[in-house]
């Protein structure tokens, strides 16, 4: 039984959620488990039931370094080459004959264990031994499979959570479009839908799993994927469309790949949101996947006629739309801030140690860090005096002062020389890539979320989108705009959230409101 060689990604997301288990702990606790994942007989919809068993294969092979698969061969046989592909040293225990954590999945059931069944547009958790066995849509069948491996996480790491956060309610139900009980409200089944023309601002692990949504559904239409990062290592904990040969791909080529024989055109564009004509402003739908909340207010400001937008926090994580600019909160209102902030490069500065005025610098000029600054450009700025000894950073680079901190390798350092110190702090921060979240000197949330909480996140990005489309299904939309879930707590939830618009937000200015009013009678 092997670990995945991201290891060091894994224990960064379980770490930050169950922080009584440090990463050795870890490594034992997940070499003396084996998870199941077990199906029920095919049913009349078995392509979905492939779909969402695979999903579930897909992010238990994150994670566990030993599976045990049950059920159908046509469904089964598929799984396995998949967990193959993402961990090859995955250990498929089949003659495994003992108790083990697992999920049942669309129609199998043992009463020890968690299950799904995907119904209509419902999800339903435990829902005894006779489930529901109706057809099903991609998207419930997906956020079925990561629901339920999010509940077996937390039967897996139990001792490790907080008092009930582990905990088991019994039977419950959610139906995707209205955020309440399981209901009638979309019918069963997929069917063809246009899409017409969207952006997918961020090709991450949110993204890729909205994407998986889309080319399954499936959706008609193009899909101009925006991103100019490349798959790392540590990107495989969570990135559903990655495999283990995917390190040092642009994103945007794993989309174009996912949706190769699709009714999905895919245009890429590697560079960051607004750096190219094809994304910015005039766009009609954005899915919005980003990082940070500048470049969501960035997204904002470019007045596209809808963005959809989804996240993950510590913890939780959330979807949103905004559909109606100046009337309903825009997404910018999310994360206007409330209170006077940090500049960007006041944050890089703080989480690597260096000086404020020598973190602008490389990040102005988008130096790669294995650089020094050239001569004759530390110059003092307004408030940013030029410190004692400064004259040193025109001759040693910065990843050199980096390693020494963070007591990197001279593998690693080497890794990132030709990176820029925002890809630096993005990656190697920010996600987790480079140094530990609890080593750094951060005063703000970061996250290296689980796999499942990035999964179901892609799943309600892509949904938002996909309800928007139907007029009955529009309508049956809560009147919130904001939808959140707990990944630790289980159901029930009171998921919709209501919110309101951010005083001082662009979308209470005049000449944003007299712009996106103009485009709106322009269509």
């Amino acid at each position: 039984m092997t670990l995945p060689r991201f290891f060091s990604r894994v224990a960064d997301a379980v770490t930050g959620v169950a922080p009584s288990i440090d990463s050795e702990q870890l490594a034992e606790h997940l070499g003396s488990v084996v998870v199941e994942l077990r199906a029920g007989e095919p049913t009349a919809d078995v392509i979905t039931q492939r779909v969402g068993y695979e999903l579930a294969a897909n992010l238990l092979a994150r994670l566990y370094p030993a599976i045990r698969l049950e059920g159908p061969a046509e469904v089964v046989d598929g799984a396995a080459k998949l967990i193959h592909s993402i961990n090859p040293d995955c250990d498929l225990d089949e003659g495994w004959s003992g108790t083990t954590p697992g999920l049942s999945w669309a129609g199998a059931h043992d009463g020890d264990q968690p299950a799904v069944v995907a119904h209509g547009w419902n999800v339903t958790l435990d829902p005894g031994r006779t489930p529901l066995r109706f057809e099903c849509s991609t998207p419930a069948a997906l956020a079925a499979s990561a629901l339920g491996v999010g509940e077996v996480f937390r039967s897996v790491f139990a001792d490790h959570l907080a008092v009930g956060r582990h905990a088991r309610s019994g039977p419950q139900s959610i139906n995707l479009i209205t955020l309440g009980a399981a209901s009638r409200v979309g019918g069963a089944g997929d069917r063809a839908l246009e899409m017409g023309s969207m952006h997918l601002a961020g090709a991450g692990a949110i993204g890729q799993a909205a994407v998986a949504v889309l080319r399954s559904y499936p959706a008609v239409g193009r899909i101009t994927v925006v991103d100019p990062e490349q798959i790392d290592l540590g990107n495989l904990q969570r990135y559903v469309l990655t495999t283990s040969a995917d390190p040092n791909q642009p994103k945007t080529s794993l989309i174009e790949r996912a949706c190769e024989g699709t009714s999905l055109k895919v245009e890429s564009v590697c560079t960051a949101w607004g750096d190219d004509d094809r994304s910015g402003p005039g766009v009609d739908t954005v899915l919005v996947a980003l990082d940070s909340r500048a470049d969501r207010i960035a997204v904002q400001a470019g007045l596209p006629r809808a963005a959809y937008n989804a996240w993950t926090q510590p913890s939780d994580l959330g979807w949103s739309r905004h559909e109606d600019f100046g009337v309903e909160p825009c997404l910018a209102c999310l994360y206007w801030p409330r209170r006077p902030r940090p500049n960007h490069h006041e944050l890089v500065a703080q989480a690597f140690g260096v000086h404020p005025l020598r973190a602008l610098h490389y990040l102005v000029q988008r130096l790669p860090v294995g650089m020094p600054l050239p001569v004759g450009v530390v110059l003092p700025l307004p408030g940013i005096p030029v410190p004692e000894g400064a004259d040193v950073w025109c001759v040693r680079p910065l990843i050199a002062d980096i390693a020494v901190r963070f007591r990197l390798d001279g593998d690693a350092q080497s890794a990132w020389e030709a990176r820029t110190l925002n890809d630096l702090y993005r990656e190697g921060i920010c996600s987790g890539g480079l140094v530990r979240q609890r080593d750094a000197d951060l005063s703000h949330d970061v996250l290296v979320p689980l796999a499942h909480q990035s999964a179901l996140a892609g799943v309600m990005l892509a949904t938002q989108a996909i309800v928007a489309k139907v007029p009955p299904w529009r309508r049956a939309r809560p009147q919130a705009v904001e939808g959140r879930f707990d990944v630790l707590a289980g159901l029930p939830q009171l998921l919709a959230r209501p919110r309101v618009r951010t005083a001082g937000c662009l979308c209470g200015d005049a000449a944003y409101q007299a712009e996106a009013a103009r485009r709106r009678h322009s269509q």
